[in-house]
Parts: structure tokens; C-alpha cells; sequence
């Protein structure tokens, strides 16, 4: 079982089955079992190669949503501590700089309340799609709150991390507007 389990978890239901079916015939062969118990063998071993690569994903589908916004896609408050810690202390390591700016939306639950749920979660899908476009990709993008987003610059100092944040803004005013 522990090399038709390793095959499934690792390449998946058909290399699984092929470990499951090769098993099985080599420990019937082995044996002179009769068809039964070979057929029972058969049965028992695919039954792993069929869970395992299920549960996988699944295990990998509830450790992604519990440090992704569902609704903007970016990382959450669990999911921003646990990356900038790691970056925080590469930076200490490396004697490198860092820079953490938070940003939010003016008048969210104005919008909100005047032109429904569905328009300010487009507006939050908006901002968050402007930021990932417009920042580097080691950069970090958090979700912390309702209107509440987080960003970490690693080996930026506080003058660059201005800039951006000033350009991000000007970015992110022409978004609200035009939605």
C-alpha cells in the first residue's frame, strides 16, 4: 500500500493505478492466489489511487483558503502575518530594507450602502486586480479588512515606497471613478 499511496499522492489517480494494478498481479502471481482473491486484491489496492489524489486537492484547497481573500483573491490578514514574517526576518538576516504601507477606501460604506453589495465587491475586485498589476511581483498584497488593504515592499526603503504609493493612488482614484 505505502508505494501505490506515495504514486497516487504524488503523480495522481493513473500512475497510482498502475502501481495498484502491478501490485496486485505480482502479489497474486506470488501467492497462486485464486481469482477472487486476486479480483478482492485488485478492488482494495485502486481504491487509494482513486481517494488519495481527492484529498490532495482538497488539503491543498483548504490551505489556499485559509490565507486567501475569497473575494479579491489576494492574501488575507492570516495570510499577509505569516508571508511578511518570513520576509520581515530575510530582511533582518540580509540587512535589507522593507517598507509596509496600508491603504483603504474613502466613503466604502457610502458606496456600499448606495449602490448595493455587488458594486462595492466589483470595486474591491477593481483595486485589488489595479494593485497586483501595478506593484512588483515579490511585492505583497493584503486584504486586512473590508475596505482595508495592506502592501509589503521588500528591499525598498520608505522614499521609493512613496513614490509607489503615490502613483498607486493616482491608479487607484481613476478606478473608484470609473466605477
Amino acid at each position: 500500500l505505502i508505494p501505490i499511496g506515495l504514486t497516487s499522492w504524488n503523480s495522481g489517480a493513473k500512475a497510482g493505478s498502475a502501481i495498484a494494478i502491478a501490485s496486485a498481479l505480482l502479489w497474486s502471481t506470488a501467492e497462486s492466489a485464486s481469482g477472487v482473491d486476486a479480483v478482492t486484491r485488485l478492488t482494495f489496492f485502486l481504491i487509494f489511487p482513486t481517494l488519495l489524489p481527492r484529498i490532495r486537492r482538497e488539503r491543498e484547497h483548504e490551505q489556499e483558503s485559509g490565507s486567501i481573500d475569497y473575494l479579491t483573491r489576494t492574501v488575507n490578514k492570516r495570510g499577509f502575518l505569516v508571508q511578511s514574517a518570513q520576509e520581515i526576518q530575510r530582511s533582518q538576516r540580509y540587512k535589507r530594507p522593507f517598507t509596509v504601507a496600508g491603504l483603504d477606501i474613502d466613503q466604502f460604506r457610502r458606496i456600499n450602502e448606495r449602490f448595493g453589495h455587488h458594486t462595492a465587491d466589483n470595486l474591491l475586485r477593481s483595486v485589488a486586480r489595479t494593485l497586483k498589476e501595478k506593484v512588483r511581483t515579490s511585492d505583497l498584497i493584503g486584504r486586512l479588512g473590508n475596505d482595508a488593504f495592506i502592501l509589503f515592499f521588500p528591499e525598498t526603503q520608505s522614499e521609493a515606497a512613496q513614490i509607489v504609493v503615490h502613483r498607486l493612488q493616482r491608479f487607484l482614484l481613476d478606478v473608484v471613478e470609473r466605477n
